[in-house]
């Protein structure tokens, strides 16, 4: 092809871009002026909401995780510049009856309108966070600014003095548990110190942190929900001083009793749903694949890396652990039930071949052992 011809097609090709980019620009103001089309006469479309920190307001917080509190947001936009969808849910006609309507309507995203009251409960909900990260006395103010049939939003955040962690307390009841807890307390992986914002986060990260502490030291029963915390504040203070409290189990026939510590009993591998089918490996390979023995104490990491080594191999094809506790006692028998992959596999595939310029087929075999 000669440069001439080249040439030509350029320029044909940067005219057709040229009148396709004139189109969609033409198409999109059209359309921009009627995306109001079906907002009601005494309502107004939600059309930008913002979150904004106060200029005189000093704080560590993140503006961009509180923007998950609000309530109402607009219409969506293509890459954070057009409301395409709302353009395209204007453009159908308010006869509904006919299929042509329906349809643009499917396909676009109706007008959002802003609701003063779903305003009040973001104000609230941004409050509330503000207060758990340790910013306590805080305000949340609305500014609504109404253009034509549009409404702006800024939700303008002003936290109060932050607070922190005076002096922290334990209590706990049962006096095994606080001798292994003092044993752990002064480690690094402890969330909760002196001099620290309080934040309920951090807090509810604390009872998890202990709550796995003794999960994986043999008490198999315990949850999060035995820890609790109280804080006492002075006036004119910003420090608070925080108990945390382990509870003894209460029981409906029994007095507050002891949190009981679980050992591992027999440990028992079966294949499938038939227990008396024969298992295809070896017993020294399960032994070597579980991470805990009998007469142990509980652990629940234990329990999840025997998971995770069995899941490895490759030729286990579904693990399933059961604990049965004994009546009357604190230990737990374990049923590892395991279900096995075929041995070995053979697959044929078909594969087109090209040698010089030859078109060809071949046959491809493969065969997997899984040893």
């Amino acid at each position: 092809m000669s440069i001439k011809y080249k040439t030509q097609i350029m320029r044909f090709t940067s005219k057709l871009f040229g009148a396709l980019f004139v189109c969609v620009a033409l198409m999109l103001l059209s359309t921009s002026c009627s995306t109001t089309r079906y907002v009601p006469e005494d309502k107004y479309l939600l059309s930008t909401v913002k979150v904004r920190m106060a200029p005189s307001a000093e704080a560590d917080v993140s503006v961009a995780q509180l923007r998950s509190y609000v309530r109402q947001n607009p219409n969506s936009r293509l890459f954070s510049l057009v409301k395409t969808s709302l353009a395209t849910y204007s453009l159908s006609g308010k006869d509904t009856t006919r299929w042509i309507n329906r349809f643009i309507r499917s396909i676009g995203e109706p007008p959002v309108i802003f609701d003063s009251l779903q305003m009040v409960r973001t104000c609230k909900d941004l409050r509330q966070a503000l207060c758990n990260e340790g910013y306590m006395q805080s305000e949340v103010i609305a500014d609504v600014e109404y253009r034509g049939k549009k409404a702006h939003l800024t939700y303008w955040l002003q936290p109060g003095k932050a607070y922190y962690i005076g002096n922290l307390n334990y209590v706990i009841d049962d006096k095994r548990i606080d001798s292994l807890l003092k044993e752990k307390r002064d480690s690094s992986n402890r969330v909760l110190k002196v001099g620290m914002r309080f934040d309920l986060a951090k807090l509810d990260s604390e009872r998890k942190r202990l709550t796995s502490l003794l999960n994986n030291n043999g008490y198999y029963r315990f949850h999060k929900e035995y820890i609790s915390y109280q804080g006492d504040t002075l006036a004119g203070s910003q420090a608070i001083d925080l108990t945390l409290k382990l509870s003894a189990v209460k029981r409906a026939q029994l007095p507050d009793t002891l949190h009981s510590l679980y050992t591992i009993g027999n440990i028992n591998y079966n294949s499938g749903s038939n227990k008396s089918e024969r298992l295809s490996l070896r017993r020294s390979v399960l032994e070597e694949c579980t991470h805990f023995g009998s007469n142990q104490p509980y652990s629940a990491s234990r329990l999840q890396r025997t998971y995770n080594h069995f899941g490895r191999m490759q030729a286990v094809k579904y693990t399933n652990i059961s604990l049965l506790q004994r009546p009357d006692t604190t230990i737990l028998d374990c049923d590892i039930q395991l279900q096995g992959n075929k041995p070995s596999t053979i697959s044929f595939q078909p594969e087109g071949t090209n040698t010089a310029g030859d078109l060809g087929a071949a046959l491809s075999v493969t065969y997997q052992n899984r040893n």
